[in-house]
């Protein structure tokens, strides 16, 4: 990779559109770097030894900022192809976060500056991933208080609170309250029944997409004739609220509708992306097939341009976020598509620039490093072919992107998403690769039960697990899983070794391994081989709770202890069904899991029905449905988990000399339905269908 790496550079003789307000674009101007950070822009001298630049007849601009998008370090090039240098995080775990704010981080790829904002604070309603969900106002500030001095421990700076439309105006109170005072941006949608203006005095800044303006249980395709839009806009401008429309989430329905191609970007998204891109592309195309449906989504997506033309004709900040990397939304160049649904909307192409660098930065409180061309600001910077007030298409393919001081040719940028694409075709390779796992080590004691299954996302395998059953002395029962997680174009083979010993219907003990593997599948360990992340919990048999220890390679992390009695250990797949059918009682019990790259021990509730008429096995929990089905004698017939996010299949396999099952089922637990059918008649609604909802209501930005 060439990278231009300097102390002082100077872009000379292009026309700078600084987005300064009012400014008109300097022609001919010079563009002053230095240690990263603009110096000085216009009539420049240059010093001696400078790197310089001749841009003449390009077009200089700052940075795109990307407002609200699900963050992945393999998009990075994705984000920069499309002059995007900034992105604000929207709700990807704060965990995994941690690591890419580091500023040597974000040079590596190389990738846009990284603003992070917390959890996503839910209410009880939410089925978002990665949602921490508040209890009662009451309760609530102490929730957030411990949250943020979780990050502060974790030197995690903050950008923004967001705020689920799942909160009730009580919990929004307390949470928007304590992101105010703090001088956050205040993000999210807002609660049913809480006012534009109400919001605003609670603490609420930005409102993403645009469904928080409708009455309850209307939508955009079915707004009565008298629904004042131009009414609604005033209200929103009078509260000062910020909107970040997300046009793109209803008008890649339409698009995806009449698509007769695969979209490019598919070969730079690793497989579990582009298998959730394809599923929906072919609901897109069904929906287009029906007519009527395409007819619905075009209506929609026309009444919420109309909302946008009267939000700008109101003077209403709009914010440009993507979304994506949503199916049909690429990184990058989604937010390019989104810049031109506003102007398509009536909104001025001049106005859609600024509100997209120097509008965005103000929404994020981020106007004093970046989104303008001046004196003092980061030198995150796009450098254009074309005139951008003329045509929006010109964002589409800069000739230089400038990041954080960096330059970056469109050659180099052309070698990193080539690169990219190689991988993740190696990758793809690599995941549907045969693949025979040892069994996971377990406690001395009789095999009962030994099987093997692949985990598959849209046809697309993301993990192998070997799991074990043993029956240890005294009635109790060890349940071990060996999984190998695959990798992405950007991320390692992971595996993770579990291993639950059961009494009395309760974890009494368990030990969990993960590690990351090099490219021949061998753990990467420290130099004195300790692993990424090792956790070993015991049981106290006076009140059945849990202590935990951990580590991350070999250095101790705080003792944790579980508030109640704990029925399972997440981790596997397999092993959670198992468990169920096994030793599980019907209704409400806990498990532990271990959440995001911080690895935080959380106790969280499921409901079990382990007394349904065909015999599945049924759990759920505030993220979605799982479901299994087994043999009389414990073997795996099928299993699927279904999320808002997506859905995973569990498919069993075939284990080489493996020992017979000497496990009987409880009666009423041994599937007698149809395997083809893994959610049958499950309740749940949407979640039993894999979390999904008609094309027109998931485009809407809900």
């Amino acid at each position: 990779m060439h990278l231009l790496l300097i102390e002082t550079l100077a872009l000379v003789g292009g026309t700078v559109h600084t987005m300064e307000p009012g400014a008109a674009p300097l022609a001919g101007a010079t563009v002053l770097i230095e240690d990263g950070r603009i110096v000085a822009v216009g009539e420049v001298d240059v010093p001696e030894g400078a790197e310089v630049l001749d841009v003449a007849g390009l077009h200089v601009m700052p940075g795109l900022i990307d407002a609200a998008a699900g963050f992945d370090a393999e998009h990075d090039v994705l984000y920069l192809d499309s002059g995007v240098t900034a992105v604000h995080d929207s709700g990807s775990p704060t965990g995994e976060m941690l690591l890419e704010t580091d500023g040597g981080m974000r040079d590596r790829n190389p990738g846009p500056t990284l603003l992070i904002t917390s959890p996503p604070f839910s209410g009880l309603g939410s089925q978002r991933p990665g949602g921490f969900v508040l209890r009662p106002p009451a309760e609530a500030a102490a929730q957030i208080d411990e949250v943020l001095g979780l990050l502060e421990q974790a030197n995690v700076r903050l950008t923004s609170f967001t705020l689920d439309r799942s909160l009730d105006p009580a919990q929004h109170a307390v949470a928007a309250g304590i992101g105010k005072e703090l001088g956050f941006a205040v993000a999210g949608g807002l609660p049913i029944g809480l006012t534009p203006r109400a919001a605003a005095e609670q603490g609420h800044t930005l409102v993403t997409g645009l469904d928080s303006f409708l009455p309850p249980t209307v939508r955009f395709e079915t707004l009565p004739e008298e629904f004042d839009l131009g009414e609604v806009a005033a209200r929103v401008a009078d509260s000062g609220l910020a909107v970040a429309p997300l046009l793109m989430g209803t008008r890649r329905v339409v698009h995806g509708a009449t698509a007769d191609a695969e979209p490019p970007a598919l070969r730079a998204l690793a497989d579990d992306y582009a298998a959730a891109w394809r599923a929906e592309l072919e609901m897109f195309r069904l929906l287009g097939a029906s007519g009527e449906g395409l007819a619905r989504a075009n209506a929609s997506f026309g009444t919420q341009q109309a909302l946008v033309s009267e939000l700008f004709k109101a003077g209403v900040p709009l914010v440009a976020a993507s979304g994506a990397a949503s199916p049909g939304i690429a990184p990058g160049a989604g937010l390019v598509d989104e810049l031109i649904a506003w102007a398509d909307s009536g909104v001025p192409v001049r106005d859609v620039l600024s509100a997209a660098t120097v509008g965005t930065a103000r929404a994020l409180g981020q106007a004093s490093e970046r989104g303008r061309v001046a004196a003092g600001l980061v030198a995150d910077l796009t450098i254009l072919g074309a005139d951008p007030s003329r045509s929006l298409t010109a964002l589409r393919s800069p000739e230089l992107v400038v990041l954080r001081g960096r330059v970056l040719e469109r050659f180099e940028l052309d070698e990193l998403r080539g690169a990219l694409e190689a991988r993740q075709e190696a990758a793809r390779l690599a995941r549907n690769a045969p693949l025979r796992l040892p069994a996971p080590p377990m406690p001395e004691g009789e095999v009962v039960l030994d099987g093997t299954m692949d985990l598959i996302g849209y046809g697309t395998r993301e993990a192998v697990e070997r799991y074990r059953v043993v029956e240890l002395e005294g009635g109790r029962r060890a349940f071990g899983a060996r999984i190998r997680v695959a990798p992405t174009g950007d991320r390692d083979a992971l595996e993770l070794l579990l291993v639950q010993i059961l009494d009395g219907g309760l974890v009494q003990r368990f030990e969990l391994i993960l590690n990351v593997l090099d490219e021949n599948g061998r753990p990467r360990v420290d130099e004195e081989g300790r692993h990424a992340f090792h956790a070993v919990g015991e049981r106290n048999e006076a009140n059945k709770h849990l202590g935990v220890e951990r580590k991350r390679f070999g250095e101790a992390l705080p003792h944790f202890r579980s508030p109640t009695p704990v029925a399972a250990i997440e981790g596997s797949s397999a092993l959670f069904g198992l468990v169920a059918a096994l030793n599980g009682r019907q209704g409400r019990g806990y498990f532990l899991e271990f959440d995001g790259l911080l690895m935080e021990p959380v106790v969280d509730a499921f409901e079990a029905d382990l007394q349904t008429p065909d015999g599945r096995i049924q759990v759920a929990d505030a993220r979605g449905l799982r479901v299994w089905g087994f043999g009389a004698d414990g073997s795996l017939l099928f299993g699927a988990r279904a999320e808002r996010g997506g859905r995973l299949d569990f498919v069993p396999g075939t284990v080489e000399g493996g020992a017979p099952s000497k496990v009987t089922l409880p009666e009423g637990r041994a599937f007698t339905g149809d395997a083809k059918n893994p959610f049958g008649a499950a309740p749940g609604g949407a979640a039993a269908q894999g979390g999904t909802q008609s094309p027109v209501e998931a485009g809407s930005g809900k």
